[in-house]
């Protein structure tokens, strides 16, 4: 999976824009809470709750090395506007 997603941020929260195709891909479109948004075309997770719901079911089917720590994601200041996913 090579994919460059957006991160949108507010002063106290974030939400990651994916594609819904991507969602009905992994399997995972069931799985959004309320506490995401959507579109015709685009959900908006939620950095808490379905973020790492998605993070991590990249993580099962991606074939690369390195693999996405959530926490790390969240908390360690990797996420400025965009997260590259290799």
């Amino acid at each position: 999976m090579n994919k460059k997603l957006i991160l949108f941020e507010s002063p106290g929260h974030s939400w990651l824009r994916v594609s819904l195709k991507d969602l009905d891909d992994l399997g995972i479109r069931d799985q959004v809470s309320g506490f995401s948004y959507q579109d015709d075309e685009f959900a908006y997770l939620d950095e808490e709750i379905d973020m790492p719901v998605y993070l991590e079911a990249v993580n099962l089917v991606s074939s690369d090395i390195d693999r996405f720590d959530p926490r790390k994601v969240l908390y360690g200041g990797l996420l400025r506007g965009r997260l590259d996913l290799n």
